[in-house]
């Protein structure tokens, strides 16, 4: 299964990713590691793409992507979906 997620975001953002499966859920963190947001970014918007794979043979699935903004210093839900195959 390939959960595909797109991200308009501030550029030269540092990034790290995390997942989780519990039961039926998918949690999914990408994670602003800006230590200190006004160092690390340039003065533009970017696209970014994450390509979340994982193997498992149950089909159905609840997913939920999430954000931690460094320079809020807050995180959002990006996208929820279930899954039925």
């Amino acid at each position: 299964m390939n959960i595909f997620v797109g991200l308009n975001y501030i550029c030269a953002a540092p990034f790290s990713t995390e997942s989780r499966i519990q039961n039926d859920t998918i949690s999914m963190y990408i994670i602003d590691t800006c230590p200190e947001p006004v160092s690390c970014y340039a003065k533009c918007d970017c696209y970014y793409t994450f390509d979340f794979k994982f193997l498992s043979d149950n089909a159905n699935y609840f997913y939920r992507v999430k954000l931690y903004d460094a320079m809020k210093k807050d995180t959002i839900t990006i996208k929820e979906e279930f899954i039925n195959k």
